[in-house]
């Protein structure tokens, strides 16, 4: 594949030459057997791109390819829309072109990640929400999610990727949130039939615990033997029948704070970036593409006040 730069100056060119606006246009390199209609029922399923219409091709014999230029009625941004689409009648993945390209370099990526999580031990106790009197030391508030993927040709990999929670191919990572609000952890990627203790075990939030610091888990993590430091989890139900009357209220004490961290996981998720199926090769970017999700979803200047019947979540703007 031809360097992007290059396809940008192409599609530059092509957008001046049909009188197209660049911030609404695209290119798309397709097989020479795909069609019109399907190129734009396919574009279609990336909502950030709105309504699309091809409004010329050409072959080039460079790539062996099809160029189609593509008009679209949203603005065009390099944060949401994918490098590759995969057809919706499955086969090889067709690259995208626009003209905001903003490539991410590892070192860029890794200090806007570092930005991200800088929210230190003294910053989460200062901030500790009224809510939290009865777990004072909780630094972070976990769970693992799972973003849907494109399934791998490799039957061996299909195997390890495939979830039995979503019945497809997935992701699988590990966010943290802070008491009072803000995403402090965002781990790798991992194989959807790695368990949420082994991703615990390898993405190295326990390198960030003291012995002076608690965690707040749901009742799946079985972490306690993986970490210095104390665990708060819902007690789990002894050979008794019933759960005993001080256990059934810590148990829901833990799950009426924990529930936050899902809260906030959802809201991520709801952003366009993870409408579609991830793509096998942007696993790498999905940290950064994480906190995008987040910046669009204005949670990254927020802090969370956690209302007293813990039932609702109001958000306030932090300078």
């Amino acid at each position: 594949m031809a360097d992007r730069s290059e396809l940008v100056a192409e599609l530059k060119g092509w957008c001046r030459g049909e009188g197209l606006d660049e911030a609404h246009s695209l290119m798309v390199m397709v097989p020479e057997d795909v069609e019109i209609a399907k190129i734009e029922d396919t574009l279609h399923t990336v909502k950030c791109l709105g309504r699309v219409r091809v409004r010329g091709r050409t072959f080039s014999v460079k790539h062996n390819r099809i160029m189609a230029l593509c008009e679209c009625r949203e603005q065009l941004k390099a944060e949401t829309v994918p490098h590759e689409i995969l057809p919706i009648s499955g086969g090889e993945a067709w690259p995208v072109v626009i003209i905001d390209e903003a490539p991410t370099t590892a070192d860029e990526f890794s200090s806007k990640l570092l930005r991200l999580l800088q929210v230190d031990a003294a910053d989460v106790k200062s901030n500790l929400p009224e809510e939290f009197s009865d777990f004072p030391d909780t630094q972070v508030i976990i769970d693992c999610t799972e973003i849907r993927c494109q399934t791998p040709s490799s039957p061996l990999l299909q195997s390890e990727m495939y979830s039995n929670y979503k019945s497809h191919c997935t992701m699988k990572g590990l966010i943290g949130i802070a008491p009072h609000g803000p995403v402090t952890f965002v781990s790798q990627l991992y194989a959807g039939s790695v368990s949420d203790r082994e991703i615990f075990k390898q993405c190295g939030i326990t390198k960030r615990l003291t012995e002076d610091m608690a965690v707040m888990v749901d009742k799946g993590f079985l972490i306690s033997d993986c970490v210095n430091c104390k665990v708060y989890c819902p007690p789990f139900l002894s050979r008794g029948k019933q759960m005993p009357a001080h256990q059934v209220k810590e148990t829901q004490a833990i799950a009426r704070l924990r529930v936050h961290v899902e809260r906030v996981i959802r809201r991520i998720k709801q952003n366009k970036l993870f409408d579609a199926p991830l793509l096998i090769s942007a696993v790498c970017r999905v940290p950064l593409m994480i906190r995008s999700a987040r910046d669009s979803a204005e949670l990254r200047p927020l802090t969370w006040h956690i209302s007293r019947n813990l039932e609702a979540v109001t958000l306030d703007l932090r300078n």
